[in-house]
């Protein structure tokens, strides 16, 4: 048998070397040569239907809500081009920093990012669930084959906080309804009521004589522990309105022909939409309550009411009221 000695190993040894750094030469040349781009892509799970997460992908001044770069920025820096479809900004190291939108849909956005020497394309689609309660958003993020490899090696958090971000905004109702909305355990377990009708240009003055009513029965029986007041209305025709109003209380006392006693359990479960302003826009809260109730899927099993927090004496104070709209539901 014939074996090899140091010299051939040697020289071996060194075809090998010249061999690997031949490829790695051929290599370089080929990804300068030829501009190939490497992809990286991630997915988060977002809790809100795909119209209002397609909101912030498809609309480029809302970028500012959750993309990294962007999010630090006063919404009013970001600006479309003549087209529509550019987006201008600088950085606060005053590096220049520039999107263009090259296609926008609903569900599909693809972006060009030139930021100082390098030029990033971005991709994100919203696929929505099957119940269309929930959207899945998928990033992928362009990268040239150098900085592709970086990313591997040592990846970025880049994608995943934009993810994050927007995970967390869409699913914030006070962003998705225009009101913070949420759902508590009931705590007013205890009510007295009154109900009546009257006309709808009177239920103004017809609710505080219900609620004076009601007030001066808790101070007979020394029933009150805070100054919360309730009403709830219904519709009875184009020009008539049924109130009933309600206070909570810590115990009972003997009914009267009209008040009597409303008992809500305690572990039962209430969506609670918070309001404050005019009383005027209150409405607004209502319609943003229905869709919310709508998108969750939530069944409503008892009438909704008003919650006051603020007494309002003057027309002034009636500008300035703080209010809850309770929802019992399942």
């Amino acid at each position: 048998m014939r074996f090899l000695n140091k010299n051939s190993i040697t020289e071996m040894k060194k075809r090998i070397l010249f061999i690997l750094a031949g490829i790695t030469i051929l290599l370089i040349v080929i990804l300068i040569v030829f501009p190939f781009r490497f992809y990286v892509k991630k997915t988060v799970h977002i809790s809100a239907p795909v119209q209002i997460v397609s909101d912030q992908l498809s609309n480029p001044n809302n970028w500012s809500h959750w993309f990294p770069d962007l999010k630090s920025k006063q919404d009013e820096i970001l600006a479309y081009a003549d087209s529509g479809l550019t987006t201008n900004t600088h950085s606060q190291q005053n590096d220049s920093l520039r999107f263009t939108f090259i296609k926008i849909t609903p569900t599909e956005i693809f972006a060009k990012e030139q930021k100082a020497d390098k030029t990033i394309y971005h991709a994100l689609f919203a696929i929505p669930d099957s119940f269309g309660m929930a959207t899945n958003v998928t990033w992928a993020k362009s990268y040239s084959p150098i900085g592709w490899l970086k990313e591997i090696i040592s990846p970025s958090r880049e994608m995943l906080t934009g993810l994050n971000n927007l995970k967390r905004f869409s699913e914030n109702p006070k962003y998705a309804y225009g009101f913070q909305i949420s759902i508590k355990r009931i705590t007013d377990t205890l009510v007295i009521t009154k109900m009546t009708r009257t006309r709808k240009e009177n239920s103004v003055n017809t609710l505080r004589e219900m609620f004076d009513e009601l007030e001066g029965y808790t101070k007979k029986y020394h029933l009150r522990v805070n100054n919360l007041r309730m009403a709830a209305f219904k519709n009875k025709g184009n020009d008539t309105v049924e109130i009933l109003a309600g206070i909570p209380v810590i115990k009972r006392a003997p009914e009267t022909a009209d008040i009597v006693y409303l008992k809500m359990p305690g572990n039962g479960r209430m969506l609670v939409g918070e309001y404050e302003g005019p009383y005027q826009g209150i409405h607004k809260l209502y319609e943003a309550m229905e869709r919310y109730k709508i998108d969750k899927t939530l069944q409503q099993v008892a009438t909704n009411y008003e919650k006051y927090f603020t007494d309002p004496v003057t027309h002034e104070d009636s500008l300035h009221m703080k209010i809850e709209l309770n929802y019992p539901i399942l």
